[in-house]
């Protein structure tokens, strides 16, 4: 998996930045060209890098080495930041007692159930604020996430597209959690996930002390 996202980076998103500057080198000499080829040329550089800038996000989906360089908290908390600078939607985000090292499933669960949370966010809660607080319970991490946005029904969430409730159950599901979504119209979502911190497989994750 980190050979598969370190070809993305180095390989693809480099031909297609190199690419993109070529389309925008050809838009600024193109002043011979016709009004309608140049906003097509334009068009395409500005397609090319959305493109590049997916691909970037998806080779960091694939592997987050934030992970392991960062620990879980301070991912998380990088996460949030970027979250807030791409959405303007502010992420209060608090832990307590995060121990140093967590089993490497367990961090990406959780890691991965924040990040899916943050899209379903920013694509259909309509909200203008989260909280989001992690800490160590009774051997398990415990973590809660909650928007003031619109809600929805749990039991329609099938008619709801890309809300990727069914790939973070999974997630839970794999490191034998447990993970509960309440929701409704008008008042939010809140979502709580408990992951054993003993179990699974042997690779750890360091993460910031807790406070």
């Amino acid at each position: 998996m980190s050979r598969l996202s370190r070809e993305f980076h180095d390989d693809i998103v480099q031909r297609l930045a190199a690419v993109a500057i070529e389309a925008g080198t050809l838009e600024i000499r193109g002043s011979g060209i016709e009004e309608s080829a140049q906003k097509k040329i334009g068009s395409m550089k500005d397609q090319l890098i959305a493109l590049s800038e997916d691909v970037h996000a998806l080779s960091r989906q694939i592997h987050p080495s934030i992970l392991k360089d960062l620990g879980l908290v301070r991912a998380v908390t990088s996460l949030c930041v970027r979250f807030f600078d791409r959405e303007d939607i502010p992420v209060d985000f608090d832990h307590e007692n995060v121990p140093d090292f967590i089993r490497e499933d367990a961090a990406l669960c959780v890691y991965r159930v924040i990040q899916e949370s943050l899209r379903n966010v920013a694509k259909h809660a309509k909200a203008k604020r989260v909280s989001i607080f992690l800490r160590s319970l009774d051997g398990h991490l415990v973590l809660t996430i909650k928007d003031d946005g619109i809600g929805f029904v749990p039991q329609g969430v099938r008619q709801t597209p890309g809300i990727g409730l069914a790939s973070m159950r999974e997630r839970v599901d794999y490191i034998n959690g447990k993970l509960s979504v309440c929701s409704e119209p008008g008042m939010g979502t809140v979502i709580e996930l408990s992951a054993p911190l003993e179990g699974g497989t042997h690779e750890t994750c360091k993460s910031a002390p807790g406070r």
